[in-house]
């Protein structure tokens, strides 16, 4: 190997580096996702066991945590088709709580310092407060009794998150 082909490799692995750092790096986008009973209140408290039956609420949260705004692009490229997706133990997709994702703005609308953007369904159906981009899915069973999860990738500028829920619906 040639001194002129070890330098450019040595460049290479350190932009490599610099671009895994990079994209961790903290941009001041908090992403919290959790299940509900309640998704109607203000401040729902998370659950992970469920009665068979019970309206389950999936809640994603999006806070800029600094002084700026950011720019984090449209609802369905944050969210993408994938959202609040509900798995089998086994890995066999059981489906979502949505039936079809409205239309959303085309045009990037920052995410104001101190702000919030939220994403709401229920498995049944139920309306929420907040479900504007996420049409509702009437046609949904009840969850058969047995162990599940919830998982989906958010989207952000700098950096993708995978959001993964465990969860139990019991008789």
């Amino acid at each position: 190997m040639t001194r002129i082909s070890m330098i450019f490799r040595a460049i290479c692995i350190t932009f490599l580096i610099m671009s895994f750092m990079a994209c961790s790096d903290d941009d001041d986008l908090e992403v919290e996702f959790f299940l509900t009973t309640a998704v109607e209140n203000e401040t729902p408290e998370p659950a992970n066991e469920f009665r068979y039956g019970d309206d389950i609420g999936f809640l994603l949260r999006i806070r800029n945590t600094s002084n700026d705004n950011v720019d984090v692009g449209s609802d369905r490229n944050i969210i993408d088709t994938d959202i609040f997706t509900v798995y089998k133990e086994n890995g066999e997709m059981v489906g979502k709580p949505w039936k079809e994702m409205g239309e959303t703005y085309v045009l990037p609308l920052p995410l104001y310092a101190g702000s919030y953007r939220q994403w709401q369904a229920v498995w049944r159906g139920k309306e929420t407060t907040r479900s504007v981009v996420l049409l509702n899915n009437e046609d949904n069973n009840p969850l058969a009794i047995g162990n599940y999860y919830c998982r989906f990738v958010v989207r952000l500028p700098n950096r993708n998150v995978v959001c993964n829920q465990q969860f139990v619906v019991i008789p």
